[in-house]
């Protein structure tokens, strides 16, 4: 039995060791997204009936966005540029040149394409290189006797000598403010598109937002730490999500008009890929919900005469025999996270759990039939009527990813996976076939990828993200496939430092010539300063701003703590951010940032200690809460005595809260006198009287979790009875119930 033991062990341990074991093939060198299926599939033909697969798909473990969503509340300040040459850095130690072999290259200010062009260089022209900047991005040269910048993209220029023979060049100063209409003068123009019209576009998941005119000028940084923009059906606002560092997030919309954004939905566990319903009224986030998450390791000690089984989709991390001859494994599980969606009213902010698969990403929602949304699932794309909750499969090629809708409802777009590589695809609904739009020559190493497709508005033609240049760029196509060409010139789609990691990103949007034109960037107006009184969801507090600094002095509801403020404020963006000093305790400080809203009468953000760190939100004093804010919302409720569930809907304004509930048995009630007093940063109380339409009424106490703000635990007179509750459109703890 022994034998057969450490026989079995030795062949379960092998492939493990095989796979670190190093490799002759050099890999190809393109992004791969996490997979959703063992399958190798073959390249299929120009048009092709959607068929079964040939195997079986097995789950997979979930995507993440490549890179961490930047706060909202951790700016990057651009200060105003200096006049003169940028400051050099090291010395230049041999004659570095450099040759223009595009047909025309603008020669720019400073070190990005937001710096005004103040020449051009043709196609064959020679040039002595006098810096490089920071990232590598952009060469200085000299030209009629005035320092400029240059692109250092290999598809417009070749470098002979080595760059690190260039002297670094930092640019001190940033980036002027784009001006609006200004145009690139020459070099790489793509071929003419619809006129007028704008693209509105994310560098990253997490990355920043801009808008840009098709000929390249006009281009505008919107927001940052910006996942998966989409723009609203009557083209006046921008729907995406943001994560903090805890990996709750929140939906955001932002209106194109004046830049304004206001949180709808937040306290949302990774939110993902938003889809506005044809009407405009509702949104539906796909969010982690689920699964395998932040696994710690393991060890089992199992009999040598007895078999053993680990879990599925683990790692052996080592193996040790015991003096008694058994034999200890260690182990970690894969992470393996689960995806739902979740449709939330833009009016209320309520929420609500669509029926979806363990693993739901990139809803599309049927512009011309509001009851059909159309997903990535586990097998292939789903359908899902949002009236009934029917669900069921749409394709069966788990290579289908990202469906995007055609204005028309009659097709979708798809960013297909195509053997080691991304294609664009589009799916006719009417007839169930493929057509490949995107190929790379047979014999190209690597084959370059083409995805994150976007239709035009009128359907014509579709925008999608490449790397065939050598980099990533945005570029167009009719809705054939035909006519394959970049969008904007070369100059701008260098300087964009685009990213694709096929993590279900949605990067692209078209706008049309009359939708409106966000502003530019202006000041926050005087009305917007964050002088006066305010209330947030366990204080209150007294600012005053002046000179793009802030401070004052906070109080907690209850008196419990009471302390300084100190912060900077970044008026362009509206944001700020802090120190926080107790008085009662002089080693207890942390860090406090926020977003104020457009109108200045709200604000959201985070507000941390030594080891803690919660949601922050406020309003001016005497307004109430928005919901998800403190007490206000809408709140699930699950009683101790008569045992079952119900509802409150609250509305806390300062350290008072009043509302509605239905108990456990549908009876309708009211709380009034609620009184807010906190503890600590962690935890605060509700304690007020309930009282229901028989006239029946007692005391009652809540007892909130503050780190989260989402949860709830107290009693309630008469019999000391037990509830508890959770906010609305978040998954009931574990903890709650009885």
């Amino acid at each position: 039995m022994r034998t057969w033991f450490w026989t079995t062990l030795i062949l379960l341990i092998f492939p493990l060791l095989a796979a670190c074991a190093p490799s002759n093939v050099t890999p190809t060198a393109t992004i791969v997204r996490l997979d959703r299926s063992a399958l190798t599939p073959t390249a299929p033909a120009e048009t092709v009936a959607d068929t079964p697969p040939t195997a079986t798909p097995i789950p997979f473990p979930s995507p993440t966005p490549a890179a961490t969503p930047v706060s909202l509340a951790t700016p990057s300040i651009s200060p105003t540029p200096s006049a003169g040459t940028p400051a050099i850095t090291a010395t230049a130690t041999a004659a570095v040149q450099v040759e223009i072999i595009t047909a025309g290259l603008n020669v720019r200010e400073g070190p990005g394409v937001t710096y005004p062009a103040i020449g051009t260089v043709a196609q064959g022209e020679v040039f002595e290189l006098t810096g490089v900047s920071t990232n590598g991005n952009w060469l200085q040269i000299t030209q009629a006797g005035r320092p400029g910048w240059i692109s250092s993209q290999p598809a417009y220029v070749r470098v002979t000598g080595s760059l690190s023979d260039i002297p670094t060049v930092d640019s001190a100063a940033g980036p002027p403010s784009p001006v609006s209409g200004q145009a690139p003068a020459v070099g790489g123009q793509p071929a003419a598109v619809n006129p007028g019209g704008q693209l509105l576009f994310a560098t990253r998941s997490g990355g920043d937002l801009y808008i840009v005119n098709f000929d390249g000028s006009g281009l505008r940084k919107l927001a940052g730490g910006v996942i998966d923009p989409v723009v609203s059906p009557d083209g006046r606002q921008v729907a995406f999500t943001r994560w903090d560092s805890s990996k709750l997030g929140a939906l955001y919309l932002l209106n194109l008009a004046d830049g304004g954004e206001r949180v709808v939905a937040g306290d949302i566990r990774r939110p993902k890929s938003p889809a506005w319903s044809p009407d405009g009224q509702a949104i539906v986030v796909s969010f982690q919900h689920g699964g395998t998450v932040d696994p710690q390791p393991e060890c089992r000690t199992f009999d040598a005469d007895d078999g053993f089984q680990l879990p599925n989709v683990s790692e052996i991390t080592s193996v040790r025999q015991k003096s008694d001859g058994s034999v200890e494994i260690c182990f970690i599980r894969i992470e393996d996270l689960q995806w739902g969606l979740r449709r939330i009213n833009l009016a209320s902010g309520q929420a609500e759990d669509l029926p979806a698969d363990l693993y739901s990403f990139n809803p599309t929602w049927d512009p011309q039939n509001p009851w059909r949304l159309i997903y990535d699932g586990q097998r292939g794309l789903m359908q899902l009527d949002v009236d009934s909750g029917k669900l069921q499969p749409f394709t069966t090629d788990v290579r289908d990813a990202a469906p995007v809708f055609s204005p028309d409802g009659q097709k979708l777009a798809l960013t297909y996976k195509q053997h080691d590589h991304w294609e664009v695809y589009t799916y006719d609904l009417a007839t169930g076939s493929r057509r490949r739009l995107t190929e790379p020559p047979l014999l190209a190493n690597p084959q370059y990828n083409s995805a994150a497709p976007a239709w035009s508005p009128d359907g014509s033609q579709i925008v999608f993200v490449t790397d065939r240049s050598g980099q990533w760029e945005i570029w167009v196509m009719n809705a054939d496939g035909s006519n394959q060409r970049p969008l904007l010139p070369a100059e701008v789609q260098a300087g964009l430092g685009l990213e694709y990691h096929g993590v279900n990103e949605r990067l692209l949007n078209w706008l049309e010539a009359s939708g409106p034109a966000p502003a530019a960037p202006v000041a926050m107006p005087i009305e917007a300063s964050l002088s006066g009184e305010w209330d947030f969801a366990f204080g209150s507090m007294s600012l005053s701003e002046q000179n793009e600094s802030v401070k004052g002095s906070y109080q907690w509801y209850g008196g419990a703590d009471t302390g300084q403020l100190k912060g900077v404020v970044l008026p362009n963006l509206g944001q700020f951010q802090g120190l926080w000093l107790s008085d009662r305790s002089p080693n207890s400080q942390g860090f406090w940032r926020g977003q104020l809203s457009a109108a200045g009468t709200s604000f959201s953000g985070t507000f941390e200690g030594s080891e803690t760190s919660q949601p922050w939100c406020g309003v001016r004093s005497g307004q109430p809460l928005p919901v998800g804010c403190g007490f206000s919302g809408v709140w699930q409720l699950r009683f101790g005595s008569p045992v079952g569930l119900g509802q409150a809907t609250l509305t806390q304004t300062g350290a008072t809260v009043e509302g509605t509930f239905v108990d456990s048995q549908g009876q309708p009630g009211e709380i009034v006198g609620g009184v807010v007093t906190v503890h600590s940063l962690t935890e605060a109380t509700l304690s007020g009287v309930w009282r229901n339409a028989q006239g029946e009424q007692d005391s009652f106490e809540w007892r909130l979790n503050l780190t989260t703000g989402r949860t709830f635990e107290g009693r309630r007179d008469p019999g000391n009875s037990e509830w508890c509750g959770w906010r609305q459109g978040t998954t009931e703890p574990d903890e709650c119930g009885f």
